[in-house]
């Protein structure tokens, strides 16, 4: 069985139609928040998270927490007792011997530290090297059109191996198998236009306007517009991309 991997954060800002991927490529994390501006999303789609994986000894995670916590003039046990996370696994974080620590956890650190999660995300991508592009909703760099299938896959920035970055439409009650489908290690819809039923693992999710939604892309998916007249649209982001560049 092919395994899943640990993925590269993307942190998605989407401003005044401007929409912004920036992704580290020199650590193995993946990171999503409903508080990053412009995305909001139903409670029970944030329920669960992979934990953020590190794999370098050197963990830009660690850093920025130990950097933190000595700003703030606390300690260990003093952060430990704050976050009720056990002062060893801070102490394993910070020194890069931890490889993992959850969104949950990493939210409760933040707190500590008087900021929002999505800056202590921004601070943890910023260690490493940042790969940043940006793009436009209003400029399509190409399209994979599916007219059979009753889908099209448009991209807002050039072909890149770390990532892919778009939109997926498809027209009216049709659904999109899994074949259909790209499977990349990780998948982050989040809808922009009409209702898009997600299915997966034998469930059924609805994402409305605004509902976002990350998962493994390796298992088998689906995707259905359930309106009889429009076409439904989400932003399609995944990692690695799907395409051969």
């Amino acid at each position: 069985m092919k395994s899943k991997g640990s993925p590269v954060p993307i942190l998605l800002e989407t401003t005044k139609g401007n929409a912004v991927v920036v992704a580290k490529a020199s650590s193995n994390t993946f990171s999503s928040s409903p508080g990053i501006p412009g995305l909001k999303a139903s409670n029970s789609l944030f329920s669960t998270f992979p934990p953020i994986h590190v794999t370098d000894d050197r963990s830009s995670v660690g850093q920025v927490i130990k950097m933190m916590r000595k700003e703030k003039g606390l300690s260990q046990e003093e952060l430990a007792k704050q976050t009720h996370i056990d002062r060893t696994t801070i102490a394993r974080v910070e020194c890069g011997i931890f490889k993992s620590l959850s969104i949950e956890k990493l939210d409760v650190i933040a707190q500590a530290f008087g900021i929002d999660l999505k800056i202590l995300l921004l601070k943890c991508s910023s260690e490493g090297e940042a790969l940043t592009l940006r793009g436009h909703m209003s400029r399509i760099e190409f399209a994979l059109e599916y007219p059979e299938a009753g889908f099209r896959i448009i991209s807002f920035i050039p072909k890149r191996k770390e990532f892919f970055f778009g939109k997926i439409e498809i027209q009216p009650q049709r659904t999109i198998p899994s074949d259909k489908l790209p499977h990349p290690e990780q998948v982050y819809l989040h809808a922009l236009e009409g209702k898009t039923v997600l299915i997966r693992d034998l469930n059924e999710f609805l994402l409305k306007p605004g509902d976002c939604f990350a998962f493994s892309g390796l298992s088998d998916y689906e995707l259905f517009n359930p309106d009889q007249l429009k076409q439904t649209s989400a932003f399609f982001i995944t990692y690695p991309s799907f395409l051969p560049v």
